[in-house]
């Protein structure tokens, strides 16, 4: 969590994630500034970071906190239990480290029941706070490189998980959503370590149907991160893997899944031609990766999920992806001189339906 810069809320000035000052200048070296930010992923610029530990029970919103290094949450704040995200309501004044907290809205669990929270259990949960980034400390991200960190988390990797989550295995994946949280944040802006973990993406391509989903992270937000603006390794990624990501687009329409096939085509907002017609070619032969709205009853369906927020309230949803989708084949079509798959866009998406 050091390699992130946290803002306080007045943005005046920039904190460790651990609450320990830094100057403005370790963020200015990060060079993070991207060429063109995301169109529709919330986790940019957010991370979470453990708080300490809970105790609650299914059904309740209040949990008591056993705080590690680190300060009370604040009311408006949000929290992540069991993967799934509430506010922060009240907290009480901390009394030996432990604050009680009321959530808005009971705990609920979907999926497998960790034995904690089972009838007769601990009802311990791990409590993290969802922060926001300013930027990343590049200082740090080159000493913990230097000190092998990366190749010590890339271990982690290799433990077993299977496809559906089970109950005895839950402390296991919050192990590797940890371990994908680091690895995002110690490439992040930094070549030389994208570089070095290009070699570890097959592997992290094996979790990406294995439920390793957080609000922060994901394997696939991961391997993203690690290729973006990134053109040599965009270069290097095989057919293989542009062909499992768009069947994976057509099965579960996730927006990630796009936002890798747009990073991998237009790394640093310069085209890779290659790149481009490999996916368009694997797009063709996969039209359900593409949720266009294109129809009568579509256009008003997206009418609809516009008209209820649904980019600010469900920002993995079908609006998100519709979105992805439409600037994916514009991503296709910039900056490259390729007849066929322009073509191939014009079909999938006429003129008339861009201008409606």
């Amino acid at each position: 969590a050091h390699c992130s810069e946290e803002s306080n809320s007045d943005g005046a000035e920039l904190r460790s994630a651990g609450g320990f000052s830094r100057t403005r200048t370790a963020r200015s070296r990060a060079g993070t500034t991207r060429t063109a930010s995301s169109r529709t992923d919330h986790t940019e610029g957010k991370y979470l970071i453990l708080i300490g530990k809970g105790y609650t029970a299914v059904g309740s919103d209040a949990v008591r906190i056993e705080l590690a290094d680190h300060r009370p949450p604040r009311p408006g704040e949000r929290l992540q239990l069991e993967k799934e995200m509430y506010s922060v309501k009240t907290v009480s004044p901390p009394t030996d480290g432990v604050v009680e907290v009321a959530l808005d809205r009971p705990l609920k669990v979907v999926g497998a029941l960790a034995p904690e929270l089972q009838i007769g259990g601990s009802g311990e949960v791990w409590v993290m706070l969802l922060c926001q980034s300013a930027g990343y400390n590049l200082d740090m991200q080159v000493l913990l490189r230097t000190m092998g960190a990366h190749e010590a988390v890339l271990q982690l990797l290799r433990l077993p998980v299977s496809s559906a989550p089970l109950p005895s295995e839950l402390r296991t994946r919050a192990v590797l959503r940890a371990v994908y949280r680091t690895i995002k944040a110690l490439v992040t802006g930094f070549p030389q370590m994208q570089s070095d973990l290009v070699p570890a993406i097959p592997r992290m391509v094996e979790h990406v149907e294995k439920d390793l989903v957080a609000y922060d992270v994901t394997p696939t937000g991961c391997v993203t991160a690690i290729l973006r603006d990134n053109r040599a390794a965009c270069a290097r990624v095989p057919f293989s893997a542009i062909h499992k990501f768009v069947q994976l687009a057509a099965k579960k329409q996730a927006p990630r899944f796009l936002r890798f096939l747009g990073e991998i085509c237009r790394p640093a907002g310069v085209a890779i031609k290659r790149n481009c017609q490999l996916v368009a070619q694997a797009l063709g032969s996969k039209e359900e990766a593409l949720l266009l709205f294109n129809s009568t009853e579509g256009m008003e369906e997206r009418a609809a999920l516009i008209a209820a927020r649904d980019l600010e309230t469900n920002p993995r949803g079908k609006l998100a992806y519709h979105i992805e989708a439409v600037g994916l084949l514009g991503t296709l079509v910039t900056g490259i001189n390729n007849p066929n798959i322009e073509q191939m866009v014009r079909e999938t998406l006429p003129m008339d339906d861009v201008v409606a």
